[in-house]
């Protein structure tokens, strides 16, 4: 089994993309993920993208955009470890404040 704990974002394409749900699910040794390059205009699905990243604890998704998402749903879910979040969306900082309030 392959531990991944560095990812380079800046190759993907999510221009057409609807569903980043559990994209990141499981990356339990990743501490640190810049997601600022990420087109998500057509993204409908987010809930639990991010889900049992353990030890995730600086994330940057300041240029997502919820606007057509319909599901965001515990989108931090089991990253107990996040401290620094990075995000310029009014849906992610709610989603945030919850699930901080919800583990603490």
């Amino acid at each position: 089994m392959q531990i991944i704990r560095k990812i380079k974002s800046s190759n993907f394409n999510t221009n057409n993309v609807t569903s980043l749900s559990y994209m990141f699910k499981g990356c339990n040794s990743l501490k640190e993920l810049n997601l600022s390059n990420f087109y998500t205009n057509n993204v409908i699905y987010l809930d639990y993208m991010f889900y049992e990243c353990y030890s995730l604890k600086k994330l940057n998704i300041s240029h997502i955009n919820t606007n057509n998402t319909d599901f965001i749903r515990d989108i931090f879910y089991r990253c107990a470890s996040l401290k620094e979040l990075k995000q310029s969306d009014e849906r992610i900082k709610k989603a945030y404040e919850n699930f901080y309030d919800y583990q603490y």
